[in-house]
């Protein structure tokens, strides 16, 4: 039998090994955050521990023993002192705690949402802190949810925009107009304005402890750069955690003018309020480091340190174009945890950690499984 083997080209040559190269580090990569198919689900935080990417991401030195018998006492220190803050009305008549100005009733606290995450994302954060915010949370979303509407006041603090579903810039700004809209026709019952992402979690008796530091009856643009260089043309800075107060100023912004400052720059939601707080009001950023979005590398976060944090995230990292980090804390050994295969995002690990306790960890556990001692 004569058989004819046909020479390959050099660009089919070049093709191909490209193709072994990508196959390959894909696979490094699989092994390298997740480990072997033998670690299992419950194993896969332990790996991510182990080989954390700190040539991508520098990170600071611990400079805790974290071997030390007093590291876990170290940790529940910092929880029991957390869980003894007054930061609602509701706990005024609780005995030993020190009474305070303001509230977390005084926040209009806004989570803009697209309703493909509401089962992903928004049942999350009412399973853990949203009910410490109770009646002081608004979802801005973009369609109709019954179920999800009746846990916002039947309704209504849950607000169908009407904007589109899309991630672009036109939809963001819309879901932003609305927001402030809202805000503005129930300014006399809040203090303060803050809008949030569906994937961040805000630790409550923390943002309202930082939000005693700030007098409400001034301007105050308050966050933290979710870049790391200040945009050159208007030189404004942005945030994924903004806070606005004293919005007098701000009024010419209600009926359709956010969107127009946005159409201007040609930047969605986040920018447009740098820029109008920065270059319009000449109000600055205050940046505060406890707040974390999910474009910082969540694990670079010290465990000692979880309970002083004021929001975290979550999501993806991506390293390079084969290469996605997930973007998540690094929960150690010490700390009770579910696993990464029931808590991808480890929102549910952070928040039974900080508030042990709560009936809503309880009612975790219930759903998730008793957690394990450490």
């Amino acid at each position: 039998m004569n058989i004819k083997y046909r020479k390959m080209s050099p660009s089919v040559v070049k093709s191909l090994v490209s193709l072994l190269v990508c196959l390959a580090l894909l696979k490094a990569a699989n092994l390298l955050f997740y480990g072997s198919s033998e670690d299992g689900p419950r194993d896969q935080a332990r790996v991510l521990r182990c080989s954390q990417p700190w040539h991508i991401f520098p990170t600071r030195a611990y400079g805790v023993d974290k071997d030390s018998p007093r590291y876990k006492l170290n940790l529940s220190i910092g929880v029991n002192q957390l869980n003894k803050y007054l930061y609602s009305r509701e706990q005024l008549a609780a005995p030993n705690l020190a009474a305070g100005s303001l509230y977390i009733e005084d926040v209009f606290l806004a989570i803009k949402s697209t309703h493909n995450n509401h089962w992903s994302r928004i049942q999350l954060l009412l399973e853990t802190w949203v009910p410490m915010a109770k009646t002081s949370v608004y979802i801005l979303t973009d369609g109709d949810d019954p179920s999800l509407a009746a846990n916002f006041g039947n309704g209504s603090r849950y607000v169908n925009t009407k904007c589109g579903a899309s991630h672009k810039d036109k939809d963001l700004m819309c879901k932003l107009q609305v927001m402030y809209d809202l805000y503005m026709s129930k300014i006399e019952q809040y203090k303060w304005f803050c809008s949030v992402d569906d994937d961040t979690y805000i630790n409550i008796p923390n943002f309202v402890k930082m939000l005693r530091e700030y007098d409400h009856d001034k301007d105050w643009y308050i966050g933290k750069p979710s870049l790391n260089h200040i945009y050159s043309v208007k030189e404004y800075q942005l945030c994924d955690l903004f806070l606005l107060v004293s919005l007098k100023h701000m009024s010419c912004f209600r009926n359709g003018e956010f969107i127009k400052r946005g159409e201007a720059i040609n930047n969605p939601d986040d920018t447009a309020i740098g820029y109008v707080c920065n270059y319009l009001l000449g109000v600055p950023l205050t940046s505060i480091p406890e707040m974390h979005s999910h474009l910082e590398p969540m694990w670079q976060i010290d465990p000692l340190d979880y309970h002083k944090q004021i929001s975290i995230s979550w999501g993806e990292v991506v390293a390079s174009k084969v290469i996605v980090i997930p973007n998540r804390l690094s929960i150690r050994d010490e700390i009770p945890q579910f696993p990464v295969s029931v808590d991808p995002t480890r929102a549910y690990t952070f928040h039974c950690h900080l508030f042990p306790k709560s009936d809503s960890c309880r009612k975790i556990q219930d759903k998730l499984g008793a957690l394990p001692d450490a």
